[in-house]
């Protein structure tokens, strides 16, 4: 019926699901145009991106704001969220988008509608913010189940359901792009694990000082710390090996990670030199079988599969 009176354009995902509706669901004025976002990667990749193609007039104006939780719970999204107003915000959004309205004479019951338009992002970045921290809170928390006090099965039976929590639900920013992890390996010895070299003489892990959550950077990669003391012996982390950025171009191997994600060279005069971040960013995953890990399989004696990937994915060999 729509393509009697309308040229209709099919908005093209490589995947629907119950809230993949939402996208249509935007704000649209004059100035930009504000997208939902649903929280999975790849979709909400693909709808901006139309988008963009769409509008080009609009230029760099087009955003997308997460509202997962919103959408589920209300059955609507921003089209809907900006009309549900009352009379007078209607009257002044209509004057901001220059929409012609009965009884618009003047301004004294219509202050500026970029006030409120402002007020709309600063309540949406206060939801992202805490659903961030958030997720950043529970990341920790799964860091730090890992402890010195953990035995070689509780090892085995954690790293599993970290592995697919962590490259699912989360990925690493880098001067302004995001990476998406597909490969990592999983370095742990404590009181009750030894992880010894099958010469007997050494850990498999790199001895290290730090909390949870650190970036330690080593002759063969970088590692996302697990809490770790050299001196009283226990510690280790999870290798970053394969990272892919969002146009699907992929870093495989735990060097070319570091390389593409880390600067050359920083400035001496900052006291804080800039360093890539884990955030939140959701998306559908697989793994495949864990398998032994490639630089120090044959070395381990304990053999441990502690090596994962997502399935269908280009790794490292």
């Amino acid at each position: 019926v729509l393509n009697q009176y309308f040229e209709v354009i099919e908005l093209k995902l490589s995947e629907y699901n119950d809230l993949s509706w939402a996208y249509i669901n935007c704000l649209q004025t004059q100035d930009f145009i504000i997208i939902p976002g649903i929280g999975n990667a790849i979709t909400d990749t693909e709808a901006l991106k139309q988008y963009r193609e769409l509008f080009s007039e609009y230029k760099d104006n087009i955003f997308m704001v997460q509202m997962r939780e919103f959408i589920e719970e209300h059955g609507g999204a921003l089209n809907c969220l900006t009309w549900t107003i009352c009379e007078n915000y209607l009257k002044m959004l209509c004057k901001g988008a220059h929409i012609p309205i009965v009884g618009l004479d003047d301004e004294k019951d219509c202050p500026p509608y970029q006030e409120e338009i402002d007020d709309m992002f600063r309540k949406i970045t206060l939801l992202e913010n805490k659903k961030q921290n958030t997720a950043m809170k529970e990341l920790m928390k799964r860091l730090l189940e890992v402890n010195k006090s953990l035995n070689e099965s509780e090892l085995d039976a954690l790293f599993p359901d970290l592995a697919k929590f962590l490259m699912g639900n989360y990925c690493i920013e880098s001067r302004g792009n995001k990476y998406f992890i597909n490969e990592i390996e999983f370095y742990y010895y404590g009181d009750n694990y030894d992880d010894l070299r099958t010469n007997g003489k050494s850990t498999v892990t790199y001895a290290r000082n730090s909390k949870a959550g650190c970036w330690y950077i080593h002759d063969y990669g970088v590692d996302l710390t697990f809490e770790s003391n050299e001196n009283t012996k226990y510690g280790g982390g999870i290798l970053i090996r394969t990272v892919e950025d969002k146009d699907n171009n992929v870093f495989d191997g735990p060097v070319k990670c570091v390389n593409e994600m880390w600067e050359e060279a920083v400035n001496a005069f900052i006291a804080t030199a800039p360093n890539p971040v884990i955030v939140p960013e959701k998306r559908e995953i697989e793994l495949g079988e864990p398998t032994l890990r490639i630089a120090v399989g044959k070395d381990d004696s304990h053999k441990k599969l502690w090596r994962f990937a997502v399935k269908g994915k280009k790794v490292s060999k």
